[in-house]
């Protein structure tokens, strides 16, 4: 075998990392599906579904609020959403179960953004959402789908923000890298 300087081999290892990492990632997100999430629900009541939903929805609330805009979200909108549409077709959500958790989700988060106090948030109880919110659409069975649907487009937000914070110190400092 030739003789390979250390500045190639080096190079060429972390191509080899990289891709192997990003491609696990890929086979991650294969594997994540909604049954897997409401799966850890299994055994608790609704009143306590209600609770753990109420606090993933807040804890998400509450890191969107600190690093994201209205207008950095608007401009995420297309990104946010080939990842969602990515997860839906995946995992056969019923079109009822997204348009209520879309609607419910933008609703929560733009109010969220607009609240002038950046540290505050209000919390966010499911309870009375399910009971008011909801199309009639939605079946028994379905509501706590609508709620992890939430969830899962939040988390989308926040990974797609990380994403575009990561491009563009990456642009700025591409020499460095």
């Amino acid at each position: 075998m030739k003789k390979i300087s250390k500045k190639v081999n080096d190079i060429s290892e972390a191509i080899i990392t990289i891709t192997s990492n990003e491609l696990t990632k890929v086979l991650d997100i294969l594997e994540l599906e909604s049954e897997n999430l409401n799966f850890l629900m299994r055994n608790l009541s609704d009143k306590e579904k209600d609770k753990v939903l109420s606090n993933a929805i807040n804890k998400m609330l509450a890191k969107l609020k600190q690093s994201i805009t209205i207008k950095k979200y608007n401009d995420m909108q297309k990104q946010i959403d080939e990842i969602t549409d990515y997860y839906k077709d995946r995992n056969n959500h019923s079109a009822n179960i997204i348009r209520n958790g879309n609607q419910i989700a933008s609703t929560l988060l733009i109010n969220t953004l607009n609240n002038e106090n950046k540290q505050e948030t209000n919390f966010i109880d499911i309870s009375p959402l399910k009971k008011y919110c909801l199309s009639l659409d939605i079946k028994k069975d379905q509501i706590y789908d609508v709620f992890i649907w939430i969830i899962i487009r939040y988390v989308a937000i926040e990974r797609c923000m990380v994403w575009q914070d990561y491009l563009k110190d990456y642009e700025a400092n591409k020499e460095s890298y």
